[in-house]
């Protein structure tokens, strides 16, 4: 494009030049008009190479950039190359730490010194554990909603924090299960169906401090069968859940205390 624009420009000037010395045929001194006009001549061409050389100069840069751009890409590619390379070899080593994992099934199985059959009685025992908690967790709301009577707002406050007290071991519970390697109950019919207490009646209306004995007696009603399933965690040799139902049973003596100070 430069070097036609070039052309072009002096194709322009030499028209212009032979014009100018058409019209000045008639001068005295013949001999001055044509060295000048051969002067424009000269200078004309000197700026038609000067383009054209421009015009190379273009050229050549355009040739550079596109020589850069090129390996740029280059590197771009083999950095991409290089990368995905990488990331290769790290999976590599993953699959590798995983087929070092004894895998049962779906699941992968815990290594934590306690045999399958012992942590599914641990197992067992921990869900039927969690079924009371959840069932007592629901009737101390139940209460914290439905109370009534003159000591409606200290024992509306009272039942809310036992109920977040509850909500507290339901969840360590579950998540004791888990870490054995064992699915945790997760529905109402589920909880019904193991636990150990009883729902009441659809539609009982019951008065303050019918309300507290009946959170009394559950609470005590754990506190026995807690005893008896730290003895069996003793048996089976695991001491971690051992210690755990025994905290638990700790926070259920407390929270049976506070009820049982009501009532007196």
């Amino acid at each position: 494009m430069y070097k036609k624009i070039a052309l072009s420009i002096s194709l322009l000037i030499i028209g212009t030049l032979f014009f100018y010395s058409q019209n000045n045929n008639n001068a005295t001194d013949d001999g001055i008009h044509k060295e000048g006009f051969q002067e424009k001549v000269v200078e004309s061409v000197e700026k038609s190479d000067s383009l054209s050389a421009a015009y190379k100069d273009v050229q050549d840069t355009n040739v550079n950039e596109e020589t850069d751009s090129t390996m740029d890409k280059d590197e771009s590619e083999l950095e991409s190359a290089t990368e995905e390379s990488r990331i290769g070899e790290s999976s590599e080593e993953v699959d590798k730490k995983i087929d070092d994992i004894q895998i049962v099934g779906d699941t992968m199985e815990p290594k934590i010194g306690l045999d399958k059959k012992v942590r599914d009685e641990s197992g067992k025992l921990l869900n039927t554990i969690l079924a009371d908690e959840y069932l007592l967790y629901t009737k101390t709301y139940n209460y914290h909603w439905n109370v009534k009577g003159l000591m409606f707002n200290d024992l509306h406050l009272f039942f809310e924090k036992q109920y977040e007290q509850l909500e507290d071991f339901v969840d360590s519970v579950a998540e004791r299960v888990r870490s054995l390697g064992i699915p945790a109950l997760g529905t109402m019919a589920e909880f019904i169906k193991h636990s150990r207490l009883k729902e009441d009646a659809a539609g009982t209306v019951l008065s303050e401090k019918e309300m507290l004995a009946n959170l009394l007696s559950d609470h005590e009603a754990i506190i026995r069968s807690l005893r008896e399933d730290i003895d069996k965690t003793d048996e089976i040799g695991d001491m971690g859940t051992n210690n755990f139902v025994t905290d638990l049973m700790e926070k259920h003596e407390k929270m049976a205390w506070m009820l049982r100070s009501y009532l007196s």
